[in-house]
């Protein structure tokens, strides 16, 4: 699809995310699982092989607008900087939330049953659309003191 829209010549865009959460009770991310698991006393098994970039729903729309109104065209990625694991990411919901670490079980991604293969690395480089818009996706340490417990 990206070549055929490339050989158009007319303006597009192709945005791609990596792993998206909100900080709202509506959010269906996994920080919002494991702050329910752990607030019911739970522990949540989270993969040390798989890779993603927490990516604040917030920040997409205003990236979008910046795109639009600069007239850009191309394939972008929309993500924050840093990489972390799904284990990673739950021990650091689980500390800014006063849970114990322990609640947070390392797993493989192959150890759950999905109907299809899951990529280990779901990691995505913003650094394109950030040197063209000047753009700084918030990271999620950041992001944590917003997130409704």
């Amino acid at each position: 699809v990206e070549d055929y829209l490339s050989s158009l010549d007319e303006p597009f865009l192709v945005l791609r995310m990596s792993k998206l959460y909100s900080t709202g009770e509506e959010d269906t991310s996994p920080i919002r699982g494991w702050l329910r698991a752990f607030a019911q006393g739970e522990e949540a098994k989270c993969a040390t092989d798989q890779y993603l970039r927490p990516t604040w729903n917030a920040d997409i729309p205003r990236v979008v607008d910046m795109l639009i109104e600069r007239a850009h065209s191309g394939v972008y990625h929309l993500s924050s900087a840093r990489t972390y694991s799904r284990y990673e990411m739950a021990l650091a919901v689980a500390s800014y939330f006063d849970f114990p670490g322990e609640m947070v079980v390392e797993c493989s991604i192959g150890d759950f049953d999905f109907l299809e293969d899951r990529p280990r690395d779901n990691t995505l480089a913003a650094d394109k659309v950030v040197a063209e818009t000047g753009f700084a996706f918030a990271e999620l340490d950041d992001v944590l003191p917003r997130i409704e417990r």
